[in-house]
């Protein structure tokens, strides 16, 4: 057995906390989405849509990026086309994205027709396909007169014209699961005299809680939250900066971690919005199916503070416990 090294120094005073990332070593499958939107007119089932918002998404696996030529190719194993006149379409054809470096051109095409929809930029002249970029917005449409036809559930789709295309690529998972906190909060207040005043409330948290994953571990999302809880009023706990210790037992089903992180928190408690510092003390199990996470598991505390000057302040602490998958689209 291989016990993982801290991998991150930290120092904990009242109100700061510096870390760095770990759970090194863990096996995560590296999906990457691509999307490419704009508004655009053309058919569904012989049906006509005109100037119509539509987005084509395309998610598949970095392990199965090739380079048979010159280009980056990515066959996708799921592909939709969203229309706001029409609906969500799945793509029952095969499709692929492209990238060729040479002519700095990136795209989307099908056996048999070739390219459907490529667009030009210089940042494709160094990328592989492999890792986010973008968004990159205003890009020009071509080789649309191949769009034609093309195999959904909805029926043939055909893109016959496009305004500016913006392209994103975006690395990366969501593990998602219901998550009940029962909060214990002291609130401390004072009065006109300045005494202070202690008044202990008990909540309840119902919600989701949320981690993000990449090609090599925990990766922060758009809004930097390694961690995030999100609650049915409102609340939301953003755990930014995280270090840990796990066990990478080979040929095992389960490994062990410890996950400790600090961010912000906004909770509401009898309608009263309190925002503060936040902090996450857990351990967990990663269960693994052939080597690759399939569920996480995590239990541990949660809790935090904060204050408005020297008038009022909060403390308060919870236990969450829950079990992750990965989300899909």
């Amino acid at each position: 057995m291989k016990t993982r090294k801290l991998v991150g120094l930290f120092s904990l005073s009242l109100v700061t906390f510096v870390a760095s990332l770990a759970l090194a070593g863990m096996t995560f499958a590296a999906p990457i989405t691509y999307t490419f939107s704009g508004t655009g007119s053309g058919t569904v089932n012989g049906d006509p849509f005109a100037s119509a918002d539509y987005t084509i998404t395309l998610i598949g696996d970095t392990t199965a990026i090739t380079k048979p030529s010159n280009d980056y190719f990515l066959v996708a194993t799921q592909v939709t086309m969203a229309i706001t006149t029409v609906g969500t379409a799945t793509v029952t054809d095969s499709v692929w994205i492209f990238n060729g470096q040479q002519a700095s051109r990136l795209g989307i095409g099908r056996d048999g027709p070739g390219n459907l929809l490529d667009v030009g930029n210089a940042a494709f002249a160094t990328y592989a396909l492999a890792t986010s970029l973008g968004p990159i917005s205003g890009l020009n449409a071509s080789s649309l007169h191949q769009f034609t036809n093309l195999a959904s559930t909805l029926g043939p789709i055909t893109l016959s014209s496009s305004g500016p295309v913006t392209f994103q690529a975006s690395l990366g998972s969501t593990w998602t699961g219901d998550v009940s906190i029962a909060w214990k909060i002291t609130i401390v207040s004072k009065n006109a005299a300045g005494d202070s005043k202690f008044k202990k409330l008990s909540s309840s948290f119902t919600g989701t809680m949320e981690m993000y994953f990449g090609e090599n571990g925990p990766q922060p999302n758009t809004e930097g939250c390694y961690v995030k809880f999100s609650g049915g009023d409102g609340s939301t706990i953003c755990i930014k900066q995280i270090v840990s210790i796990s066990t990478d037992i080979e040929k095992s089903r389960t490994d062990q971690f410890l996950l400790i992180g600090t961010g912000t928190m906004a909770i509401v408690m009898e309608g009263t919005p309190l925002s503060g510092i936040g902090y996450l003390d857990s351990k967990g199990t990663l269960k693994k199916v052939g080597g690759e996470i399939s569920a996480i598991t995590l239990s541990g505390k949660i809790g935090g503070g904060g204050g408005e000057g020297n008038d009022q302040a909060f403390v308060l602490s919870g236990n969450a416990k829950t079990t992750l998958t990965e989300q899909v689209d």
